[in-house]
């Protein structure tokens, strides 16, 4: 046997039988997907329900499909790499207390699905990462399919790289240092598009190393997607420390100090500091 590539997936519509053969047995892939993943307040289920929920926002949803094991989650129209963490309060399981919020966002070494091969140096791949946080905590209303009850939190990837400490999680309180209030659903592609941008200037280009990550052919609103990262463990996080000028709490602060730098001459902004990574 040869070489087998990827396979690619086609957009299923829930109506396909199980059959044995060809013989029918009463079951199609709908009644799979609500045995397997009714539960959307679970950990894992709810991960990809953030990233949906992303995606979506993006415009990236329809027509898409969700691909586990690449280097970041979601692609926007324009390009940019997206990661999505998701944490909650409240999980499927008992609970003597709510959960104390902390993400996790290692550098991890990427794996191609058309090489299977991965990375040598761990980095962080996507651009721009998204911070999902289920953060209603009444128990008996909680409902993952209300956007009402979410926050997100967007930061460009450089300034989680340009943390001096804790890179591999990031608690609720330190995030909240870096990204600023929190946006709802209405407001995430525009936050999206922001961070983009500051992470563009930081790279020194319109998209970074997107030459060197992205596959070849790939469509421009395809979906990626990493499994088993998502979630909260508890961890540290600080504030990042930019080079060239004291620390800055919120990266937001970033655009306004970026437009006036502009109109300065060559050489009296920020250095473009940029570590490209998942």
């Amino acid at each position: 046997m040869g070489d087998l590539g990827p396979i690619d997936c086609e957009r299923r519509g829930g109506g396909e039988p199980f059959h044995d053969g060809g013989r029918a047995l009463g079951l199609d892939l709908l009644s799979f997907w609500q045995w397997s993943t009714s539960d959307v307040v679970s950990n894992a289920t709810r991960g990809v329900l953030a990233e949906y929920l992303v995606a979506g926002a993006l415009g990236v949803a329809d027509g898409c499909i969700r691909e586990e094991w690449a280097a970041y989650d979601l692609e926007a129209r324009d390009g940019t790499r997206v990661e999505v963490k998701s944490a909650a309060y409240i999980q499927s399981w008992h609970q003597e207390r709510l959960s104390q919020i902390s993400f996790l966002v290692p550098k991890t070494r990427g794996w191609d699905r058309d090489t299977n091969r991965q990375d040598d140096d761990p980095r962080r791949k996507a651009d721009v990462y998204v911070f999902a946080l289920l953060a209603h905590t009444d128990q008996a209303t909680l409902d993952p399919l209300d956007v009402s009850q979410w926050e997100f939190y967007v930061l460009p990837t450089e300034v989680l790289d340009e943390r001096q400490r804790g890179q591999h999680s990031i608690t609720l309180p330190s995030l909240r240092k870096l990204a600023g209030d929190a946006v709802d659903f209405a407001g995430l592609a525009d936050a999206v598009a922001q961070a983009a941008a500051v992470q563009r200037r930081a790279s020194g280009g319109p998209s970074g190393d997107a030459e060197e990550t992205h596959k070849s052919g790939a469509d421009a609103t395809r979906v990626a997607a990493g499994a088993a990262r998502h979630g909260g463990v508890p961890g540290s996080g600080h504030d990042v420390r930019l080079p060239g000028r004291a620390s800055r709490a919120r990266w937001g602060r970033g655009l306004a100090l970026d437009a006036s730098r502009e109109a300065r001459p060559h050489g009296s902004g920020r250095r473009a500091v940029h570590r490209r990574g998942r």
